[in-house]
């Protein structure tokens, strides 16, 4: 009983810490600490804690930064190492959060709206660029991980 008090005591404050990395101007490193502990956490519990597995995926999501998910993916190289019996359960919360990307137009996703245009008008309208780096670093971790799984299939 002592040691759970322990992991729930210390599930809660790596969750904070993480919260308060994503929420404020803290320094970039603060947020890469944060995954890294919150990693190091899940990868040592038995079992797969479903709260930490969510945050670890979620998190550089909400973000949605190239440093967030670059930090997310060597997180998630770790996590699939360390501990490949959940590889299945992280897959799934991952398709969850890029269906999330979809949705909410993030990224690849971004709508292209296009202002109507007047044939009398020859104003060139200029669109944002959307930040695709975050989808970039994503489609390469998958990339990778797919090769992985199909090299290992073939041995």
């Amino acid at each position: 009983q002592g040691s759970g008090n322990v992991d729930k005591a210390l599930t809660e404050l790596l969750l904070n810490k993480l919260t308060n990395a994503e929420h404020t101007d803290s320094p970039q490193q603060d947020y890469t600490t944060a995954m890294f502990r919150l990693a190091a956490l899940f990868i040592s519990l038995p079992g797969v804690e479903r709260l930490l597995l969510h945050q670890l995926v979620w998190s550089p999501v909400r973000l949605f930064t190239a440093h967030a998910l670059t930090t997310a993916v060597a997180c998630w190289r770790w996590i699939i190492a360390a501990r490949p019996e959940v590889e299945l359960a992280f897959f799934r919360v991952m398709c969850l959060a890029w269906k999330w990307t979809v949705n909410n137009h993030l990224g690849l996703f971004t709508a292209g709206e296009q202002p109507p245009v007047s044939l009398l008008s020859f104003k060139q309208v200029e669109q944002p660029i959307p930040d695709v780096e975050p989808h970039d670093i994503w489609i390469q971790f998958l990339v990778e991980h797919f090769e992985a799984i199909k090299t290992r299939s073939l041995s």
